[in-house]
């Protein structure tokens, strides 16, 4: 408790004014009054607080001004009504530190101490409790806990959040558009062509020498044309297949070979050049080729024999009934 060591007023107190207290546990408080005014008796060294009794037959009045100088206290009178006199407390200003902000409201205790207007409580080490907890659900108000710090130093600045993985079969390629999905494609997401114009970048017909889509045409045109391969044949008669027009035959027997003709009858197209060759391993291999009944070779319906030691003919037609023969 604090208690008053010396009260001392220098001259009388001017309207409301303040005096100044020295207390017991050192420095000074400054105490308000008011002025003493004619004859009103004011007690400055009373050990106990006013009551009832003090009052107008002791010769207090109104602005009268007692101080309990054990508990500290200044009293003014506002009515000396005999029996009924009323005193009330004269704050003064505190100039201790104010208390840290606590964990629960609390009403206080100081019956005379007033806090300055431009006073400021610390925050203190305050446990979360019901308004900030320490654990806090998503979305909600509080602390933060260390765990979600780590993730927040994790994520950098400006990053949006990420939406959920898509699991929907992408969209075909199409004309450009934004979209307005709220789902992420995946990293290894496949999108189908699709059945797409050529427009401007592959467009539907071409130039020659330019880029894009093949037409119907050309691709016919490039299905007539024959690339040369070659056919191994094991025996020592072969008969010439549709399918080897435009290629190379090798015959591998040592002794005579014969190739027939017949069946290439009206596979070909009038008009187209062709070619055929056959050769046969072996300096000494005789070569025959038999135009069979529906063909001619120079004309003739008869076989054509290459000449020993020229074991390679070749026959070139244009509507593959009438080949012309060369020695190479």
């Amino acid at each position: 408790m604090t208690r008053i060591k010396d009260f001392a007023l220098e001259s009388p107190p001017i309207g409301t004014d303040s005096i100044a207290v020295d207390s017991a546990g050192g420095g000074t408080r400054r105490v308000l009054v008011s002025a003493l005014g004619g004859s009103a008796l004011n007690n400055l060294t009373a050990i106990v607080a006013p009551s009832v009794g003090n009052d107008s037959t002791q010769g207090y009045g109104t602005g009268s001004v007692w101080l309990d100088t054990v508990a500290g206290i200044a009293y003014e009178c506002i009515r000396p009504t005999v029996g009924a006199a009323e005193w009330l407390v004269k704050p003064y200003t505190n100039t201790t530190t104010p208390q840290p902000v606590g964990a629960a409201n609390a009403p206080g205790s100081s019956t005379a101490l007033v806090a300055r207007v431009d006073h400021v409580h610390a925050h203190g080490n305050q446990l979360g409790g019901a308004l900030h907890a320490d654990v806090i659900a998503a979305g909600a108000a509080g602390f933060m806990s260390g765990a979600d710090k780590t993730k927040l130093n994790g994520i950098a600045s400006g990053a949006d959040v990420s939406p959920a993985l898509s699991s929907t079969t992408p969209a075909d390629v199409g004309t450009a558009a934004i979209g307005g999905g709220t789902t992420s494609a995946r990293a290894d997401h496949v999108h189908a062509h699709g059945n797409q114009l050529g427009g401007a970048l592959h467009a539907d017909v071409i130039a020659a020498g330019a880029s894009g889509f093949v037409t119907g045409a050309d691709k016919t045109k490039i299905d007539n044309i024959l690339q040369p391969a070659s056919r191994v044949v094991s025996a020592t008669t072969d008969t010439a297949a549709a399918g080897d027009v435009g290629n190379v035959v090798f015959v591998t027997q040592a002794a005579t070979c014969t190739v027939t003709l017949d069946t290439l009858a009206g596979s070909l197209i009038s008009g187209r050049m062709l070619l055929l060759t056959w050769q046969c391993e072996g300096v000494a291999t005789a070569l025959v080729i038999d135009p069979g009944a529906s063909v001619n070779i120079n004309g003739s319906a008869s076989n054509f024999v290459a000449t020993v030691g020229r074991s390679r003919v070749s026959l070139m037609s244009r509507d593959g009934l009438n080949w012309f023969s060369g020695n190479p």
